[in-house]
């Protein structure tokens, strides 16, 4: 499932309206992708990368670790030098303007440790900092978060742009206030020993491997 976060003050109803809407038809396209691209043998081999795997079972902690296996499938395993959704917008037909936008700003997506700064729980929204960008903020528009978290959570997820709005993948960790500092230094230290030339899987590895070892327990609520 997606997010919506928001770098404006809108109206509540309208920006849930477009939020629930929004939610609905980015499950369907990527729902598509997975199920037209991503087979068992890939899946195997993103949980090889991830260090998830006994032979050719992948080995969960939580069910919830399955939404990083699909995130990681989805956003940063390569073909080619593509990813599922570059081949997907290259070889689809007939997209409509919609969904053509999901997966352009898809594209443009990126993961992070985020600490939340302030909540609004009357207007669903969370600032967030960014912890491995520090001059970078963003208000986050989740309605689920924002009546159960506090300030001072961390959280590792991912950031999709789209018009005023950023989304996020659903695929999400938290971590215990007041850990910032102690989270960096294990962050630093797993991520060199990931094994690939690439940051954004070494940061994605890193910090997946960190949420088990010291993630909170976490589970979805609907509002």
């Amino acid at each position: 499932m997606f997010n919506f976060l928001t770098k404006n003050q809108a109206n509540k109803q309208p920006l849930v309206k477009e939020y629930r809407k929004y939610i609905k038809k980015s499950d369907v396209v990527i729902q598509q992708i997975l199920e037209e691209f991503v087979t068992e043998k890939i899946l195997i081999n993103t949980g090889r990368l991830m260090g998830i795997t006994e032979g050719n079972t992948l080995i969960f902690q939580a069910e919830s670790e399955m939404s990083f296996v699909n995130d990681f499938t989805l956003f940063e395993y390569r073909v080619a030098g593509q990813n599922f959704l570059e081949i997907y917008k290259e070889k689809a037909e007939n997209l409509s303007t919609e969904e053509a936008e999901i997966i352009e700003n898809a594209l443009l997506s990126f993961t992070s440790l985020f600490k939340i700064i302030e909540i609004e729980p009357d207007k669903g929204l969370l600032r967030l900092n960014d912890l491995l960008n520090k001059d970078k903020e963003f208000q986050l528009l989740n309605l689920n978060l924002s009546k159960t978290a506090k300030p001072g959570l961390l959280i590792f997820t991912r950031l999709i742009p789209f018009h005023d709005f950023y989304t996020t993948s659903g695929m999400f960790a938290g971590f215990a206030p007041q850990s910032d500092k102690y989270l960096l230094k294990r962050y630093k230290v797993m991520k060199k020993k990931v094994k690939s030339e690439v940051d954004s899987i070494q940061k994605f590895i890193a910090l997946f491997k960190l949420n088990r070892i010291e993630g909170l327990e976490t589970k979805t609520v609907d509002f």
